[in-house]
């Protein structure tokens, strides 16, 4: 008869070898997460900080109700939104309605006169007035039709009571093209310009009005002293229109008028 053999046994110094060799490997592998965990950690600080302190209001959104409830008019034979929109608006203020609005910087608070993300998640609707309800229309006619990023001008409401003009772009973060669970919106105030270019455009009229009742001559000239206005009451009077001195010299005009007396 043949005797079996038994398997080798390993020493047992050998396996506390490979024991303390699984050890070290198993701390290098939690060192590795740990330096990992803390370095997305300062990551996600240095996001957030950025994301508080930027000047412009941010707006960090769920748009996953949104995209539902359109998904749900395609399935019914919706193709043209636009139309669709523009003969129901009381769409596009349902698709506002399902907005989740997930966080927002300091100056979305301070812009638009809330204490807390909680003051504004209660107050959308004093936000989106009806005068906004055009600009939410083509970003929801533009996020149908398939684009990740919009941008337009339009109008807002504030807690305030105020209405602002405001620049917005909104983008479909990276990885949630399918769901719009995460959508960044940036909104620039542009009530500031607006007043100014109307103050403006007021002091122009008021300027023009004043000068074009006066029988003196006034005039207007650029470096080169070519006429850039001519204004007065003495231009109807002689028979003359403010386009023939516009972009000529004294020079010019003297000469022209003695060609003419020629």
């Amino acid at each position: 008869m043949h005797r079996r053999e038994e398997p080798a046994q390993e020493h047992p110094q050998q396996e506390l070898e490979k024991l303390h060799q699984r050890i070290q490997e198993l701390q290098l592998a939690q060192m590795q997460l740990s330096m990992a965990k803390a370095e997305l950690e300062e990551s996600q600080r240095r996001y957030r900080e950025l994301f508080d302190l930027a000047p412009a209001s941010l707006w960090e959104e769920d748009f996953s109700g949104v995209r539902l409830y359109l998904e749900g008019l395609r399935r019914q034979g919706i193709t043209d939104f636009r139309a669709y929109f523009d003969a129901h608006p009381e769409a596009v203020a349902e698709c506002t309605r399902r907005i989740r609005l997930l966080s927002v910087n300091r100056t979305t608070l301070e812009l638009y006169g809330a204490s807390s993300i909680q003051e504004l998640r209660g107050n959308q609707d004093r936000i989106f007035i009806p005068e906004s309800m055009e600009l939410l229309k083509e970003e929801l006619v533009a996020l149908a039709g398939g684009a990740m990023a919009f941008e337009g001008i339009g109008l807002n409401g504030t807690l305030r009571g105020d209405i602002i003009r405001v620049a917005l772009r909104l983008v479909v973060l990276p990885g949630y093209e399918e769901t719009w669970k995460r959508m960044l919106v940036a909104i620039l105030d542009l009530t500031p310009f607006y007043q100014l270019q109307s103050a403006l455009e007021d002091s122009e009229q008021r300027f023009r009005t004043l000068v074009e009742s006066m029988d003196d001559i006034i005039f207007t000239l650029d470096r080169e002293g070519r006429h850039t206005g001519v204004y007065g009451r003495w231009l109807k009077r002689w028979g003359l229109t403010p386009e023939a001195f516009l972009g000529k010299t004294a020079r010019i005009l003297r000469q022209c008028r003695g060609g003419s007396a020629a």
